[in-house]
């Protein structure tokens, strides 16, 4: 695993997501790994042993924190307990250890973040909840959990916590430092299949979704290069197509999907390909371009904005796909790598000093420094969108570019200047994420987040930028990691908050991250790359962010024991159920929460359920009669 490192700022605050929780894996001192169970260790620096350690799960690692605990309070005796108060500690901290010897905590599923959950939505009760009910306050434990079941002990605000606390021989602040955070349960799996090669470009032309990337399998079938993700599957666009594929557009007015890049066919190198479900693919070059690559496209109505490679420069050019016409529009000697709408015309963003103008039979050169835009109302470039004085402002080359309202949000390469992420508004730019500065160029003061790549400082790149509108996030899809502290990290894709100025992670990728997109539909995200595992779990160069949050939650009903086998299944399996109920009602929800089946039964004690046909993957069984409900995992091979 290559190893690229984002690091704070002295004085920033970092808000830490999901999978930075998870790095239970990682040799870290033994106070950092308590720490992120539970920040109450922070007042107990000296009761955790000094050493680099790690731990085989997140299990493990509350189950470490559990017993530094016990320790530490089997020593420790607070004043004013009676004998029999201190009696009751002692035969707790017993149960405590077994409780933390089964390894057997309860589960985040509604939240992103690392938080307390009282009970969870299978019965699973937490260390202090726990606690309580082998103590006989089980009433107790349960009014807490429906009044402040993710809640932190010193904001839980139930009637007679401080009573059952005195009475067993604890303080509050010591149940305080009991209680753990349970990181959550989303996590990234292969999306649609997969493919057997790097996934470098995600295309949302809505409602297809094109990836394009350097394998010859989608899904487990033949595909070279392209595949289109539509009605819920991942398959081959055609047979594919041989060579490099760049990017793609869509034109449904008249039914054809466009491919550019580096193609070849028939032992002929072409610029473009077309696609029609009728006829498959057929290939083309522009008019007097032979030898050119397809580089970038963005289609504008009836034309379409090909960026082209031919003789060591870049060219843009507008084509009219009606009549297929093509009119030369610009010539830079850099390079241009993405182009997107942009007020009223369009911005252009690569490495590069300037772009010249061609029109009306006459040509113009603007100055501008990897970026630049296109006015349709004047018919021009903005000379100096971003000028010389800014120049150490923005990516040495910038590789992506995003837009949101009158904003700019530019990513890329950073090894000079060391700025990876910025942002343009209203005719300014501002240094947003950078790199450590060895030309010292650039000013600390103005720059919100420092990042480093340790293994290849010449690489520190921002490959695709996506924003996510539900969270008003930048996604952003990167090959360093973010390190809020050392010993915690996460790679690949970073959110940042524009407004709060804070960056979280979505997930620790062996490899880069090269593109992102976010899902709206399911409001998740789908990433795309070199990697083949995430946080441990295989996934195959295109994954999904599986988020179970958007399970409806769970109302106060006694729990239901039930037992579901085979688990796995191939898509036949049982429920069995502790008693005869009137009346049982069984619902299976995929990862993403959606609902897949739903059936009541009458007088049953066991339910034959049948998954044939369903996507393998992770499901929940969740089932309720009128006075107790269960909700269990089920996983379809």
């Amino acid at each position: 695993m290559k190893a690229h490192y984002l690091y704070l700022l002295l004085g920033c605050i970092v808000m830490f997501s999901s999978l930075q929780a998870q790095t239970y894996s990682t040799p870290q001192s033994a106070y950092t790994h308590l720490y992120e169970v539970n920040q109450e260790w922070q007042h107990y620096p000296k009761a955790c042993e000094n050493a680099q350690i790690h731990f085989k799960s997140e299990e493990a690692r509350i189950q470490f924190h559990l017993e530094s605990v016990i320790a530490y309070l089997e020593q420790n005796v607070a004043d004013g307990f009676t004998a029999i108060a201190q009696k009751k500690r002692y035969q707790l901290l017993d149960e405590l250890k077994l409780y933390a010897a089964r390894q057997v905590f309860p589960k985040n599923i509604y939240h992103q973040e690392r938080r307390p959950y009282f009970i969870d939505h299978q019965g699973t009760h937490c260390a202090v909840g726990y606690l309580m009910k082998v103590s006989g306050a089980g009433d107790l434990a349960q009014q807490i959990s429906q009044e402040h079941n993710y809640d932190y002990i010193a904001d839980i605000t139930t009637d007679g916590v401080e009573v059952w606390a005195m009475e067993h021989g604890f303080s509050v602040n010591e149940l305080a430092w009991i209680q753990p955070g349970y990181p959550s349960e989303t996590h990234y799996e292969t999306f649609g299949g997969g493919t057997n090669g790097t996934v470098r470009k995600i295309v949302d032309l809505n409602p297809s979704l094109y990836v394009i990337g350097d394998f010859t399998e989608v899904n487990n079938m033949p595909c070279l290069s392209i595949g289109v993700y539509a009605n819920n599957q991942l398959s081959c666009l055609g047979t594919g197509l041989n060579g490099t594929v760049n990017d793609v557009s869509e034109h449904g007015n008249i039914n054809k999907i466009y491919a550019i890049g580096d193609l070849t066919h028939n032992g002929q190198q072409y610029a473009m390909a077309v696609y029609e479900s009728a006829t498959g693919w057929t290939y083309s070059n522009i008019p007097n371009r032979s030898g050119a690559k397809g580089i970038a496209l963005l289609p504008t109505f009836n034309k379409q904005e090909v960026v082209l490679e031919y003789n060591g420069n870049h060219e843009v050019w507008e084509h009219d796909v009606t009549n297929d016409t093509w009119t030369k529009k610009a010539t830079t000697v850099g390079v241009i790598h993405d182009l997107t709408f942009y007020a009223t015309g369009i911005c252009y963003v690569g490495d590069f000093d300037a772009i010249t103008h061609h029109t009306g039979g006459s040509s113009q050169t603007y100055t501008s420094h990897n970026a630049i835009i296109y006015d349709y109302i004047s018919n021009a470039f903005v000379d100096n969108t971003i000028s010389a004085t800014d120049a150490d402002k923005v990516s040495d080359i910038i590789y992506t570019v995003e837009v949101q309202g009158a904003v700019l949000y530019f990513g890329g390469k950073c090894s000079l200047h060391g700025i990876a992420l910025s942002r343009y508004f209203n005719n300014s730019v501002e240094a947003l994420i950078r790199t450590a500065d060895p030309t010292g160029l650039a000013p600390w003061s103005s720059i919100t987040h420092s990042v480093q790549n340790i293994d290849d400082p010449q690489n520190n790149s921002i490959y695709d930028i996506e924003y996510n509108p539900s969270s008003g996030e930048l996604l952003i899809a990167t090959n360093m990691e973010h390190t809020p502290f050392v010993g915690l990290y996460s790679s690949g894709v970073f959110r940042y908050n524009a407004t709060s100025a804070l960056v979280s992670a979505d997930g620790d990728f062996d490899e880069p991250v090269r593109s992102i997109w976010f899902n709206a539909a399911n409001n998740t995200v789908v990433a795309g790359g070199e990697f083949s595992n995430c946080t441990g779990d295989s996934v195959a160069y295109i994954g999904e962010l599986v988020v179970l949050s958007s399970i409806d939650p769970i109302p106060a009903l006694k729990e239901l024991a039930t037992v579901v086998y085979p688990n796995p299944t191939d898509g036949n399996a049982t429920i069995e159920l502790d008693a005869t109920e009137e009346q049982v009602t069984v619902r299976v929800l995929n990862a993403l929460g959606q609902e897949m089946l739903k059936q009541t039964y009458e007088s049953v004690n066991s339910i034959p359920l049948n998954l044939a046909g369903k996507e393998a993957g992770m499901y929940l069984v969740d089932v309720q009669t009128l006075e107790r409900r269960s909700v269990t995992k089920l996983i379809k091979q």
